[in-house]
């Protein structure tokens, strides 16, 4: 019986050898083992053998003194270690570089932008020796108050007469724009003329339009007069000048009467203000009837048309005694009387805008002919601050 329990003993040994063996080969390490499920169970299963087939062959209890037997405790196998999983992040997870804002750069003191011409816009045409006004509009685009210690300097080019510099007609604060002016002479050559200029603070620090310090500028043109074959303002006293309302007739007006005359006025000024900021030279006025629809109408002695002729001038209205445009609303008319006929060359309208109205009348279709010329004003509904002028009015060729 012995040696049966023996024998089977051995045969279990040797077949749990060779699964031990064979566990061994499939479960080679690959770097630092990780022990899945199976691998407990099958480690569990193989302890439990072990210890069955301890018990087995341990012989059976004989009588006599008890021998103690020592159980060498087996070591504990260690918990499996889970690896922790590992997020993979997807490209639009991907933590981005955020570029901090820009650094905006301080505001200057000093700085200022141009916003328009006012007045005489580039090329404007002058004869020789015409005195005008250039004005500006310009905006303070600094941190600092433009005050009345601030100039208007001239600083390079053609100063055309003008100042060397001209004050800061009121305080400017930030953000709050402002009209220059500057008085000038057109000069006596003809040609074109520019002159730049800049703003100059308190300290004398000179400082111009945006980061690059541009200057602001007047450019004119110069042309010597034509040829003249009909000076309508030095005939102006020799003209028949009527007035009236409507279509009705006429009656005869008196010529350089009083600025205030109900009937009409019709004079030469000199040296008045115009509606573009401009201080005219001599002009011709004529101001309509003062009722609904008045008029006032001129006409010339006669005058033969010569080749080449053109009928050129330029309508304004003289501005109100604060500087303001005024409510002036005029229709005119340029005719001319060929015997019984009256036949109108050009009419149009004319409102207070701050811009002279250019006219320009080609009289080829009347060369060779003798016939007089008529201008007419009349207003355009109530006769209000229709202080109208003919500037420049004549025949050239």
């Amino acid at each position: 019986m012995s040696h049966i329990r023996t024998s089977t003993i051995k045969r279990l040994m040797i077949a749990l050898l060779g699964l031990s063996i064979l566990l061994s080969a499939c479960n080679l390490p690959q770097g630092t083992p990780t022990l899945t499920e199976m691998d407990l169970i099958s480690t569990q299963a193989a302890e439990t053998v072990a210890a069955q087939l301890t018990e087995i062959s341990r012989p059976p209890a004989t009588a006599g003194p008890s021998t103690a037997t020592v159980v060498v405790p087996t070591q504990s196998t260690p918990a499996p270690t889970m690896a922790l999983p590992t997020q993979t992040l997807l490209p639009n997870q991907l933590p981005s570089n955020t570029p901090l804002p820009p650094t905006q750069a301080p505001t200057p003191c000093d700085q200022a932008k141009f916003i328009k011409d006012i007045t005489v816009p580039d090329n404007t045409v002058f004869a020789p020796g015409t005195a005008f006004t250039k004005t500006w509009r310009l905006r303070n685009v600094g941190s600092c108050t433009w005050t009345t210690s601030y100039t208007i300097v001239f600083t390079k080019g053609d100063q055309m007469g003008a100042p060397a510099f001209v004050p800061m007609p009121a305080p400017v604060p930030p953000g709050n724009s402002i009209d220059v002016s500057v008085p000038l002479v057109a000069p006596g050559t003809p040609g074109t003329y520019r002159g730049d200029w800049k703003l100059r603070n308190a300290t004398n620090n000179v400082f111009g339009l945006g980061d690059e310090d541009k200057p602001f500028w007047v450019q004119i043109k110069v042309e010597s007069p034509q040829a003249s074959g009909l000076d309508f303002l030095a005939l102006a006293k020799s003209a028949s000048w009527t007035s009236g309302t409507g279509n009705n007739p006429g009656v005869p007006l008196a010529y350089n009467g009083p600025d205030d005359d109900p009937n009409g006025v019709v004079k030469i000024k000199d040296s008045v203000r115009l509606e573009d900021g401009l201080v005219s030279g001599k002009v011709l006025l004529t101001y309509p009837r003062r009722e609904e629809n008045g008029y006032v109408s001129g006409v010339y002695t006669p005058y033969k048309v010569q080749p080449g002729d053109h009928l050129k001038g330029r309508l304004a209205f003289i501005a109100n005694a604060d500087g303001s445009c005024g409510n002036g609303n005029i229709v005119y008319q340029v005719s001319y009387k060929e015997g019984d006929t009256i036949q109108t060359l050009r009419e149009g309208n004319k409102v207070c805008n701050r811009s002279q109205q250019s006219i320009d009348i080609d009289l080829v279709n009347l060369v060779g002919r003798t016939v007089q010329f008529i201008i007419t004003v009349r207003a355009n509904g109530p006769a209000v601050d229709d202080w109208l002028i003919w500037n420049s009015l004549r025949v050239v060729r």
